[in-house]
């Protein structure tokens, strides 16, 4: 009888110390704070009535309640959560690696402004490709890339550092005009379907 009491004794010290502090109480204080703000709903919509805070203290009670009797269920229920939620993170983060320079983005509408450093474009419908600046940059110069409009030229244009252009140049291929801000299209095909593949950043 002395053992079954120690170990119930033991087992509610241990559930109150969970049920303030580690995330078990972390879990909880965060249901008491959709509960008030479930609460401060309802008083905003049907007005300050004792009714509806005597309901709110309630369910506050009976999950406190839960939460001493049953911590063992809790924390397996975090635990499971847990592990979706770092699956999840996992997830993302494959995500974001295969789309690293060993994978070609393969997304319709491409700007430079979506691009970047130094690598190659690809057409998902003619199959052609072609290396090409987006933006690099080392001490005071930079290569900014741009694209001719009337032939499609991918062409990169110097910067040096506190020295504006006034004027881009033309197109070195037909004289065209130059552009970074307008969407990427195939030089041979004039397909917007592209998919860039960055070699190297600077």
């Amino acid at each position: 009888m002395n053992s079954f009491l120690l170990i119930i004794t033991i087992y509610l010290i241990l559930s109150l110390l969970l049920n303030i502090i580690g995330p078990l109480s972390k879990k909880i204080n965060s249901e008491f704070k959709k509960i008030d703000n479930q609460m401060l709903s309802e008083q905003v919509l049907k007005g300050p009535k004792k009714n509806i805070k005597a309901k709110f203290i309630r369910a506050k009670i009976i999950l406190r309640l839960l939460t001493i009797i049953f911590f063992p269920l809790f924390i397996i229920v975090l635990l499971i959560s847990k592990k979706q939620e770092n699956k999840q993170i996992k997830k993302q983060e494959q995500q974001k690696i295969n789309l690293t320079n060993k994978d070609w983005t393969k997304l319709k509408g491409l700007f430079f402004t979506s691009i970047s450093g130094f690598g190659e474009i690809e057409c998902n419908d003619c199959a052609y490709s072609e290396k090409i600046f987006a933006f690099t940059h080392s001490g005071n110069s930079s290569k900014t890339g741009y694209q001719c409009q009337d032939c499609g030229n991918f062409q990169k244009v110097f910067f040096l550092k506190n020295n504006k252009m006034e004027k881009l140049p033309e197109c070195e291929n037909c004289g065209g005009t130059l552009a970074r801000d307008k969407i990427l299209f195939c030089p041979n095909c004039k397909s917007n379907n592209l998919a860039y593949r960055l070699n190297y950043m600077t």
